[in-house]
């Protein structure tokens, strides 16, 4: 799991730090779909300054579903590893990035840091998130959504996501 200073050294490299919550129930994974991106994909969000990654994972995840998807979910998590993703010039959406000391730093990419953890009920309520349909999928039918992801890079994300679930016996 990286330390604070890590996730420093990631933004002055250029790389937005960002957790990917891969969540459990039944050796089967959440995957949801993005409306307003239009593919499949994990709960995900970007680790704010001098936050560690383990608020992080509950921020977003609680940023998205709220309090009773959270009450169902375990406070304990599992670290899977980390991939980064480089952007192609002038493609990306961070506004800005900024090292713990406030230094100005060119976006380069984002560092992903990937992370299990079980809920208890495969149920969901989408309404007010931003996902429009959710399955609960082992590792043949969550990478077959997720090689249809169109962005070569959360493509690769995803891919890389289901792949740690699966080596870890996470999901079957």
């Amino acid at each position: 799991m990286p330390t604070l200073q890590e996730l420093n050294e990631d933004r002055q490299n250029g790389f937005r730090p960002s957790v990917l919550c891969c969540v459990i129930n039944e050796n089967t994974v959440l995957i949801l779909f993005n409306k307003e991106y239009n593919f499949w994909m994990f709960p995900q969000g970007g680790i704010e300054n001098h936050e560690d990654p383990e608020k992080s994972i509950f921020r977003a995840l609680h940023d998205d579903f709220g309090d009773i998807f959270m009450e169902s979910c375990a406070k304990d998590y599992i670290y899977l590893g980390s991939e980064q993703v480089e952007f192609a010039p002038g493609k990306h959406n961070i506004t800005e990035l900024k090292t713990d000391e406030g230094a100005v730093v060119e976006p380069k990419g984002k560092k992903y840091y990937f992370y299990a953890l079980y809920k208890t009920t495969q149920d969901l309520n989408l309404s007010g998130t931003p996902y429009s349909e959710y399955f609960w999928l082992g590792y043949k039918a969550g990478s077959f959504l997720a090689a249809k992801i169109p962005q070569k890079g959360k493509k690769r994300i995803t891919l890389k996501a289901m792949e740690l679930l699966k080596e870890k016996g996470l999901i079957g």
